[in-house]
């Protein structure tokens, strides 16, 4: 009987404390109510500032489509020192130089119109076109966390896709978002990407540093190849921020 007593003692005993530690946990587990950001209240994970700047919430990007405010505050790189060299083409300034793997050939011709503020930065700029298979890059002498360029090509009547991969090469590592404009498609009232006046900008700025922006054609989305090159490619309009 004393026995029985003592097992029905420490049953009560272990019932108690397992009560107490089933409470401590549920107070202690409380279910995380998620806080919405006011500035992104679609839950798609990105924020649209004016001037054309898409931020990336996950990746901590900003993304610029225009040559706004804020993308004009980034240094220019002037076109003047651009080298032609038997292998490869280099664009420099005093502290920073980019290195094209192709040989390019530079214009500056203000009778055809490049692309339509905001959209560039200047309607009439010096320019620089490449003829390239499928892909041109461009190797920087320093680590950047923001580069932006102008582009065109000429449209044949294939419709196809133009991506810019931005890459840190010591990590060897893309930066995100990896990004894709079409031929054909463009805003309301311009002209299309692929004829005059249809020059994008394509910027990126962050915190993750990189020195390579490889340009990619593709075919008429990103799973068809497309036909392969040569491809004129037309640069202009480069713009920097130096990593710290």
């Amino acid at each position: 009987m004393k026995t029985n007593m003592i097992i029905v003692l420490v049953a009560v005993g272990l019932l108690v404390t397992l009560s107490s530690c089933s409470k401590e946990e549920q107070a202690s587990i409380q279910p995380v109510m998620e806080i919405s950001n006011p500035l992104d209240p679609d839950g798609d994970g990105r924020i649209d500032y004016p001037d054309g700047e898409i931020y990336i919430i996950q990746d901590s990007i900003s993304l610029y489509g225009q040559a706004g405010t804020k993308y004009l505050m980034l240094k220019p790189l002037i076109l003047k020192k651009y080298k032609n060299a038997e292998l490869l083409d280099s664009l420099c300034n005093q502290d920073l130089a980019i290195r094209f793997d192709a040989k390019g050939r530079i214009s500056h011709n203000k009778s055809v119109l490049w692309g339509i503020k905001p959209l560039v930065a200047e309607e009439y700029p010096s320019k620089i076109t490449f003829n390239i298979g499928k892909t041109l890059t461009l190797r920087f002498s320093k680590m950047l966390t923001a580069f932006g360029y102008e582009f065109n090509t000429p449209f044949t009547g294939e419709k196809r896709g133009i991506e810019s991969t931005f890459r840190n090469s010591k990590l060897n590592k893309v930066i995100r978002p990896v990004t894709v404009s079409y031929t054909g498609n463009l805003p309301t009232n311009t002209p299309e990407l692929g004829t005059e006046g249809g020059a994008l900008l394509r910027a990126m700025e962050g915190q993750k540093p990189f020195d390579e922006v490889t340009i990619t054609f593709l075919g008429n989305n990103t799973q068809t190849p497309g036909s392969f090159g040569p491809f004129d490619i037309t640069l202009a309009g480069f713009r920097y921020k130096l990593a710290k």
